[in-house]
């Protein structure tokens, strides 16, 4: 038995050579035949996927130079927005104070006012007041001096008195 195995054994490595050499074969052939081709195709593609690399990396510096625009720009107006925020404030705070000065002014002037309207309303009534004292010690000492005064006496007074009022009415 040790003979078939060996006949088997040289079959297998009959075939394996044979199928190794068609292979050979078949592969040269093709490389032979369609060799440039796949050599320009492999060149092509491999010039086509550089230029899409390329491509890509221009487009992602165009994007992230457009990104770093508008960070700029949401910086700036970021900036502007305090400093608006900051102005708004300020002259709120201008405009609070204004509003408070106006309003101690306009109350000082009102209790001034008041003041003096109740200086005036007093200075009236006191007037008032003297005037009906007058009156009422006038028509008082009228008639102490009627009941005390003989008609003739009377009269001769009350002319003096009225000329005496008519002098102090005029200056």
């Amino acid at each position: 038995m040790a003979g078939s195995e060996t006949a088997a054994e040289s079959t297998y490595f009959f075939d394996l050579a044979n199928q190794s050499v068609s292979l050979l074969l078949f592969v040269g052939l093709i490389v032979f035949l369609a060799g440039g081709k796949i050599k320009e195709s492999l060149k092509t593609r491999a010039e086509n996927l550089a230029q899409e690399i390329e491509t890509a990396q221009n487009a992602h510096d165009v994007a992230k130079k457009a990104l770093d625009e508008y960070e700029s720009l949401i910086n700036s107006f970021e900036a502007e927005r305090e400093s608006l925020l900051a102005t708004y404030r300020t002259q709120g705070e201008e405009e609070k104070a204004k509003l408070i000065a106006e309003g101690k002014a306009e109350a000082e002037r009102v209790a001034k006012d008041a003041q003096r309207a109740a200086e005036n309303e007093l200075a009236s009534m006191q007037q008032r007041i003297e005037r009906e004292l007058i009156d009422l010690s006038l028509a008082r000492a009228e008639e102490m001096i009627t009941s005390k005064l003989a008609i003739t006496d009377h009269t001769r007074l009350t002319q003096n008195y009225l000329s005496e009022l008519d002098k102090a009415a005029r200056k």
